[in-house]
């Protein structure tokens, strides 16, 4: 039996190697690449982000192992006609274990996620998606906005 259970503090050291899992995955990158300082730099931020409760992390548990995990970091923007309050909440590291997608692991992530934005009274939500990804968010009403542009400083 699969449970989603909100990941705490004591989940730090397992939330940041299911990042580096899913960025490794995400961006292509080889086992052997050292992850050394993004270890260091994920487990800071996700301390801090966590005690402040501007970052949320969900697990997909079955039994002893992790099978998914998902989180969702709450900012805010100035605000706009369309997002009056400026509140935005960011989706980001939907992950399940290759063996297990298809199974709904990802829905049910997906929508603890969007409840917590909703408790929270936000509403504009965010997201970057894999092409394997995109079925599941367009299926959610999630829609792909051709103004955003994006660059990398050095």
């Amino acid at each position: 039996m699969v449970v989603i259970r909100r990941a705490t503090l004591d989940d730090l050291d397992l939330l940041v190697s299911l990042r580096i899992q899913f960025l490794r995955e995400a961006e292509q990158v080889r086992a052997d690449i050292p992850s050394n300082e993004l270890q260091k730099s994920l487990r800071s931020y996700l301390q801090k982000h966590l005690e402040e409760d501007t970052f949320v992390a969900w697990l997909a548990q079955e039994g002893e192992d992790i099978i998914g995990t998902s989180g969702v970091c709450f900012y805010r923007i100035p605000p706009t006609f369309s997002n009056s309050s400026g509140e935005v909440a960011y989706i980001m590291n939907m992950w399940t274990r290759p063996d297990r997608r298809r199974q709904g692991i990802g829905q049910s992530l997906l929508d603890k996620l969007l409840e917590e934005a909703s408790t929270r009274g936000i509403r504009k939500v965010l997201l970057d998606t894999t092409d394997m990804g995109r079925p599941l968010y367009t299926k959610n009403g999630f829609i792909a906005r051709d103004n955003e542009l994006v660059r990398m400083l050095d």
